[in-house]
């Protein structure tokens, strides 16, 4: 018979750990949520930049998607999509397409197959959407160096074979 040795090993609580760790992530996001909150502020009070405050609306839109609270995001990835669009920075307006897709709202999955096709329609031309779109992360990445936010299926053609059926024999 075994005897009970107070001093013995013990197994670790990871409940209590992940608990901890999830607590500490939403309090490091909520944090960060309040500095773009008073970025935000001081950027309208100052008369910034569109371009600038779409940005902050967008940092400010997907924080709270990592918070579970899209409904709150959508608003903002929204409108920083339209002044994106109306500004012709479609990589951005792409990446707030992504982060309306996160907000998970009844709208959400339009906001998905705008972003691709913003992506593939306002690419720099077939070898760099071939680059950009790379699931294998390699360069997934747009012009600005920032990744695209999805990853997408490779292409069955080169821009040089011209023939998705003749790519696939290979």
């Amino acid at each position: 018979m075994k005897h009970y040795d107070p001093k013995g090993p013990r197994l670790g609580d990871t409940t209590a750990e992940s608990v901890i760790n999830r607590s500490a992530r939403e309090a490091a996001l909520e944090s960060h949520l309040q500095a773009l909150q008073d970025r935000h502020r001081e950027l309208v009070r100052s008369a910034g930049a569109l371009q600038d405050i779409a940005d902050v609306k967008l940092q400010l839109a997907r924080t709270l998607v990592n918070l579970k609270r899209g409904e709150e995001a959508w608003p903002l990835g929204r409108e920083a999509l339209d002044t994106f669009i109306r500004s012709e920075d479609f990589e951005s307006a792409a990446d707030a397409c992504d982060v309306l897709f996160q907000c998970d709202q009844p709208d959400s999955l339009s906001a998905l197959g705008q972003g691709i096709w913003l992506t593939v329609t306002y690419s720099d031309g077939p070898g760099a959407l071939c680059g950009a779109l790379d699931p294998c992360g390699r360069r997934n990445t747009g012009r600005r160096g920032r990744r695209l936010p999805w990853p997408l299926p490779p292409p069955c053609f080169s821009p040089t074979s011209g023939s998705p059926a003749s790519n696939a024999r290979t």
